[in-house]
């Protein structure tokens, strides 16, 4: 397709892992954390974690949303 095409494809695909790729981390070590919660019979623990982890994500989420929208210009610049 050529080489602007690949430049795009390359900055797209970049953004998108940027934007989910540390809440997929997240969500790795969270079901460690509430494997464990459960395993010790704590399920309120295993909730709060889970809606912890949620805010998080959607915190981190909505900033690089932002962060895109605001700049998107530059970043694809």
């Amino acid at each position: 397709f050529g080489t602007a095409s690949l430049a795009a494809t390359t900055i797209i695909v970049r953004c998108m892992h940027i934007g989910f790729m540390p809440p997929a981390a997240l969500a790795a070590v969270l079901v460690a954390v509430v494997g464990k919660a459960i395993g010790e019979g704590n399920q309120e623990l295993a909730s709060r974690e889970v809606r912890r982890a949620m805010q998080a994500s959607l915190l981190y989420m909505g900033t690089v949303a932002g962060i895109f929208l605001l700049f998107r210009h530059h970043i694809l610049g």
